[in-house]
């Protein structure tokens, strides 16, 4: 079974092609290694497998949820792209507080107990 699926992915931004007719598959225990230059599209390809946009064409599948036709953001899916970045206004706690509002799904306990 196929946990990540994607399939004939074309994404641009403007003029600029990253994505063209891009294809490929993980099975459940499968390990991918994602290498590149600066600017050859990695954060690109871990923004869309993260449903946090879409491409111009194509099919992300993740866990046999078609996250480009249903616009879903993944369940049991953490991605951290870029550099973290947190409020500095607020504590610890407020952050991952925030952080697990985002799913509804995590009492302060659970928070509390991370910290």
């Amino acid at each position: 079974m196929n946990v990540i699926a994607m399939d004939k992915i074309n994404m641009k931004f403007k003029d600029l092609v990253i994505f063209e007719d891009m294809s490929f598959k993980c099975s459940k225990n499968g390990i991918i290694g994602i290498v590149g230059e600066n600017g050859s599209g990695k954060s690109v390809l871990f923004k869309l497998l993260a449903g946090f946009i879409i491409p111009n064409h194509g099919t992300i599948i993740i866990n046999e949820h078609n996250i480009t036709k249903n616009k879903l953001f993944p369940n049991k899916l953490g991605v951290l792209i870029e550099e973290p970045y947190f409020l500095t206004d607020i504590t610890g706690f407020e952050n991952l507080k925030l952080l697990a509002s985002i799913k509804n799904e995590i009492s302060d306990k659970d928070v509390l107990n991370t910290l």
